[in-house]
């Protein structure tokens, strides 16, 4: 399946579909470079008997060929990485073949599903390798986990070239199947993996924009306008709302006007609505929303606690919360989610100017709790505590907010985990299952009264946006946040630990990394069927309990008819 590249407001996302599919014909092979699954042991040797997978489209006698060529040369392939062959040979009618070392088997990690990851880092290496040849045409063989292989296919080609020339451009890349059966099981398996990774290079896009072309205004008009094309392509009904200056002003949010008045560029919430008819049908119990709330700072500089010179200019990207919520919201649009998702996005800027806020101010919350800015570089919680208050409104059966909130979390993490701050058992498993298949992977952090009373300790006001202790900055922040909210099933995630790629993940290119969005629509797509299964029980119990009491019913009436014989 080719990508289609389309470009909306300068935005270029991609979409996908069986219309638009290309099909490579036999004549076209000559010049398309093929990847293929090569099954290996963990010392990187080839799999005795058959290294291909059993639904491989390569012809037996390529099979046999690249087999004895690989054993002959004592080639070792080690799980995850590829070695791209370019010779001739009757054959092979390709121009190049690249091999994806998959491993035969894997030792078990609770952390993430190693098998999975290997599929992912292994044709990602293909896809890297064929891009620096300047290959354009790639084909891709039958592989048992297709939707892996897409991500990483998708993900790895991807490319942020926007404001280059077109002579600086590298050459895009078309990605399509070896097999022409577009009603397969692999073809879908296929199509869900584009999906997934083509809603996080969206976000990806959205982070690595320059806050001078991307604005908290440019950014909703970018996000609007892609769902609009997408609008129709399932049954999900979208609903969008664009709250301005006023709107804001209205609902008291006093804590994300007071960030944003140091900037010329005005503030936006974003509202995003999107029902599945199946979760608002008369036979079904009445569906709550789920939630989910990103921070939206489309250039923090800190404000009047300025940030250091280096490394400012990643602070374009703070909004990475806001974007990977937009993006899973498309990517539950997109997939037909069976979903009632409520997405809100506060967007602003936080500049230094002479009507900037400033430290030591007190402001009102909209939640009519009064915070004490000790730091205007904790900006992104003041915003998200009025944004996090509004949720209320819509009775959520679960909050889940997503920021780039503090650097502290990467000092704890590193670059390998995205923290979360979870009230529930059930809701943080759901979330960690998802990262686990995903690979996007989450670690769980204490959320306790002892960094609450770290932030309610102040003279001024009833909460202080930082802490005096030393230490647990993002421990601090969530605790902050926890002051805001109502909602009993509350996630909240800290991602500026995974914020930017630096090699930490092998199937995305470095740059701004659009995580987790993967593992934020793999969690909404089995909240919503654990959901619906709650559903299906609830009715299934109604149908017992009736059937009861008319049984019941029966045999009362059985019993006072055999008394009344009785005593005739």
């Amino acid at each position: 399946m080719k990508s289609n590249s389309v470009r909306y407001c300068g935005l270029v996302t991609t979409s996908v579909g069986r219309a638009i599919q290309r099909r490579c014909k036999s004549s076209d092979l000559s010049r398309a470079n093929v990847v293929a699954g090569f099954i290996v042991d963990s010392t990187g040797k080839a799999r005795p008997g058959n290294c291909f997978d059993p639904g491989s489209r390569l012809s037996g006698q390529l099979q046999k060929d690249v087999e004895r060529f690989v054993t002959e040369k004592e080639m070792l392939l080690k799980p995850g990485t590829s070695r791209t062959f370019y010779w001739p040979s009757g054959s092979m009618p390709f121009k190049s073949l690249s091999l994806a070392a998959l491993p035969d088997s894997v030792s078990p990690d609770l952390m993430v599903d190693i098998k999975k990851e290997k599929v992912r880092e292994a044709f990602a290496s293909c896809v890297k390798s064929l891009s620096g040849f300047k290959e354009t045409q790639v084909l891709i063989d039958n592989v048992q986990d297709m939707t892996s292989a897409s991500e990483a296919c998708h993900l790895a080609a991807y490319n942020f070239d926007m404001y280059k020339s077109e002579k600086n451009k590298k050459p895009a890349m078309d990605l399509d199947l070896l097999d022409e059966d577009d009603q397969s099981r692999l073809f879908d398996d296929w199509s869900y993996g584009f999906v997934l990774a083509d809603c996080q290079n969206l976000a990806r896009t959205l982070m690595e924009m320059p806050s001078n072309h991307l604005t908290p205004e440019s950014f909703v008009e970018e996000v609007v306008n892609i769902f609009e094309s997408h609008r129709g392509e399932s049954d999900v009904k979208l609903e969008v709302k664009i709250r301005n200056e006023d709107w804001l002003r209205e609902q008291n949010m006093s804590g994300f006007l007071a960030v944003a008045k140091g900037s010329a560029q005005k503030p936006f919430l974003l509202e995003l609505h999107l029902t599945h008819p199946s979760t608002t049908a008369k036979d079904t119990v009445p569906q709550q929303p789920l939630l989910l709330v990103g921070k939206g700072l489309c250039f923090d500089s800190g404000g009047i606690s300025i940030k250091p010179a280096a490394a400012m200019g990643s602070m374009r990207a703070d909004m990475g919360g806001a974007a990977c919520v937009a993006a899973t919201a498309l990517g539950a649009l997109r997939l037909n989610m069976k979903c009632n998702l409520v997405c809100l996005m506060g967007l602003c800027e936080n500049m230094p100017s002479a009507s900037s806020y400033k430290p030591g101010d007190v402001i009102l919350s909209r939640s009519g709790l009064s915070i004490e800015i000790d730091n205007t570089d904790a900006e992104g919680r003041v915003v998200l505590a009025d944004v996090l208050d509004y949720s209320q409104v819509f009775q959520p059966s679960a909050v889940v907010d997503v920021a780039t909130l503090t650097g502290a979390i990467g000092v704890a993490l590193g670059h390998g985990y995205a923290g979360v701050y979870c009230t529930t058992n059930k809701l943080f498993d759901q979330i960690k299952k998802s990262g686990y298949l995903t690979g996007d992977q989450v670690w769980r952090m204490p959320l306790s009264n002892y960094y609450v009373n770290q932030v309610t300790n102040t003279t001024l006001a009833d909460v202080t946006n930082t802490s005096k202790a030393k230490g647990g900055g993002s421990c601090t922040a969530a605790a902050f946040l926890s002051q805001f909210v109502k909602c009993p099933n509350w996630a909240h995630l800290d991602i500026a630990g995974v914020m930017e790629n630096k090699d930490d993940v092998k199937y995305l290119p470095n740059g701004m990394s659009g995580r987790p969005t993967r593992t934020l629509i793999n969690f909404c797509s089995s909240y919503f069927a654990f959901l619906k299964l709650s559903d299906s029980f609830v009715r299934t119990c109604d149908d017992l309990v009736v059937i009861v009491i008319c049984l019941a019913i029966f045999k009362i009436f059985s019993c006072t008819s055999e008394d009344t014989f009785l005593n005739r």
